[in-house]
């Protein structure tokens, strides 16, 4: 396929994030993510899985897929042409659209001459110089987005990125499930609600949030280690916070908000 060159520069930026992150950011494994169908609105979908409808997804569709193991390294980039040889291969970039967004506006500013700007999309943002006599500030939101819990301050040419697993109420009884996938599995993301990462690069924000989000409290070393993401919140299922030392030092919580450390 004959793509742009924006796309070009995104599919390659992708691989190489998928490749730091061992699989967890997986943008080729769009065909778990359509299987949910967390791309249609309820008045797009006349149907939505019951839980037998769930397990015959798991059984088959997810476990066919899986067994493929799509991957970013199925692609191949020659100029502008792109061509995968995995036909299992659908590509969903998700969050990290929004990264891309940010430093290319970032960039742009910068090159008409702005030293001094902060762009936010929905709650991610990227911040270069500062505002007036102060430096930026952002906010930090709980796992709903509706409410702040604390603030990063002192920044500059930074990236401040949140990417919340939102709850979908599927069929019977209110099962809940979360639009985003677990790649090894094939299964929405279920202990961690949202992450919070600061990097110099949103693009590299989104992505281990995305990659933190399937790997949990357990393994969430590793994955920063190997993306260089090092100033992470995580917010679990049961509502607890969770800081690394590296953000526990520049984050101030608002008045009453209780935490744990990650465990490096």
């Amino acid at each position: 396929m004959t793509v742009s060159d924006g796309l070009v520069e995104l599919i390659q930026e992708a691989k190489k994030l998928s490749t730091a992150s061992d699989g967890l950011f997986n943008p080729a494994t769009g065909k778990l993510t359509a299987l949910w169908e967390f791309h249609c609105g309820k008045e797009q979908c006349s149907e939505v899985p019951y839980p037998d409808e769930v397990q015959r997804l798991i059984d088959e569709q997810v476990a066919k897929t899986i067994a493929g193991h799509p991957s970013m390294d199925d692609l191949t980039i020659k100029g502008n042409q792109v061509s995968s040889r995995n036909r299992l291969v659908k590509l969903e970039f998700g969050d990290i659209i929004r990264g891309l967004a940010l430093e290319k506006g970032i960039a742009h500013l910068a090159d008409i001459g702005v030293s001094n700007a902060m762009i936010d999309i929905g709650g991610s943002a990227r911040t270069m110089g500062t505002r007036g006599d102060h430096d930026w500030w952002i906010g930090i939101p709980d796992a709903s987005g509706k409410h702040l819990i604390g603030s990063i301050e002192n920044i500059d040419d930074q990236a401040v990125v949140t990417v919340r697993a939102f709850d979908q109420s599927f069929g019977k009884g209110d099962l809940v499930y979360r639009h985003i996938v677990d790649p090894r599995s094939g299964l929405p993301v279920r202990d961690v609600l949202s992450v919070t990462v600061m990097h110099e690069n949103a693009m590299v924000a989104n992505a281990s949030a995305v990659a933190l989000l399937a790997a949990g409290i357990k393994d969430w070393k590793t994955v920063a280690d190997s993306m260089d993401a090092h100033k992470i919140l995580m917010i679990t299922k049961d509502g607890i916070f969770y800081t690394s030392p590296a953000m526990e030092h520049i984050i101030h919580w608002k008045q009453g908000i209780e935490h744990q450390h990650l465990v490096p």
